[in-house]
């Protein structure tokens, strides 16, 4: 597949995308994308998690709530990295604005993740225009961008089966590297995606009949290893 087409079908899917939420693009500073319930408490994260990096805090801890005790925000739905993008995002378009720019990029990142999957696995540009439609664009996706901003970042899950074939087919250590970050990637998002990532990518193994393969489990033991810091760092 050639860069220029990839290019082209984000372009689409980025496009296509725009469509639903031109009411909220047009005013990204105030209009809230959602329903205003559960996408205020992502906003929330996207301020602490902003706040507690700028001053050095922990962002899995906070004082905000139940003071003076505090609360742990291990188990919250924090998604750290959608709120590290939010952070990044916030200096030029404000708290809401970037929480609108991570839901609309949502659908086109999907999209095009799942564009990528469908060309690796022999899809011509038809099929992968469908693929990436049908999984970028579904009723699932749709019903969380209402205020699920965890549940919306789904491109990590074909990204990672993406890069998982192309380890099969080249058996080059940067494609390793690719699945390796896309699962820590899931991870940060969120662990129901990471969990829904790992069995699809056992899913394809399986079908694959590699399971017994040794670079099958080399690449488990990098995601295992790369987790397992992640998971120090969450908890201590």
């Amino acid at each position: 597949m050639s860069r220029r087409a990839g290019l082209i079908a984000f372009g689409v899917f980025l496009s296509v995308g725009l469509l639903p939420f031109w009411r909220v693009l047009a005013g990204p500073s105030t209009s809230l994308a959602g329903d205003g319930a559960d996408a205020s408490l992502f906003v929330w994260n996207d301020w602490w998690f902003a706040r507690a990096v700028s001053t050095g805090a922990n962002p899995f801890s906070t004082q905000m709530m139940y003071w003076p005790t505090g609360a742990s925000l291990v188990l919250h739905t924090l998604s750290p990295l959608n709120a590290a993008a939010a952070a990044i995002l916030q200096p030029a378009l404000g708290l809401v604005g970037a929480y609108d720019v991570l839901i609309v990029a949502s659908f086109a990142l999907s999209a095009w993740a799942a564009y990528l999957l469908a060309k690796q696995l022999g899809a011509r540009e038809p099929g992968a225009y469908v693929a990436g439609t049908a999984f970028g664009f579904a009723s699932y996706h749709f019903a969380h961008a209402l205020g699920h901003l965890n549940l919306v970042h789904t491109e990590w899950l074909p990204l990672a089966l993406l890069f998982v074939e192309r380890h099969r087919a080249t058996g080059r250590g940067r494609e390793i590297v690719g699945v390796v970050l896309c699962v820590v990637a899931a991870a940060l998002t969120d662990l129901s995606l990471l969990l829904t990532t790992v069995l699809a990518m056992a899913v394809l193994l399986a079908a694959r009949g590699a399971m017994r393969e040794r670079r099958t489990w080399t690449l488990a033991a990098w995601c295992a290893l790369a987790l397992a810091p992640l998971a120090a760092v969450v908890h201590g």
